[in-house]
């Protein structure tokens, strides 16, 4: 369990992309069970729309959080290698890098 909370310490949109995307796959499956007990389609729109709509959103965000993390650590990432790379060649700037 505490391995569980310092990566939600560690990496806090990971875990708020998880606890979201759950959300939104309740939502989804709520809506489903809805719409699937509804004989008529006009009884069906409303869990269409709260359910079906607002889990699809909830799963968009989930991903928006959790890509946006995975582009935080891979920027981390490159500038430890450009870090590297000034200290390998001191008098390199980063103009010559781009070459």
């Amino acid at each position: 369990m505490s391995t569980l909370l310092d990566a939600a310490r560690t990496h806090p949109r990971r875990a708020s992309a998880v606890a979201i995307a759950l959300g939104g796959g309740l939502a989804l499956l709520l809506g489903w069970l809805g719409a699937s007990d509804a004989v008529y389609t006009a009884q069906q729109v409303p869990y269409l729309i709260s359910g079906g709509l607002g889990g699809l959103f909830l799963l968009g965000l989930a991903t928006t959080l959790w890509v946006s993390e995975d582009l935080r650590d891979q920027a981390g990432e490159i500038e430890a290698l450009m870090q590297l790379a000034r200290s390998l060649a001191p008098g390199a700037t980063d103009a010559d890098a781009a070459r």
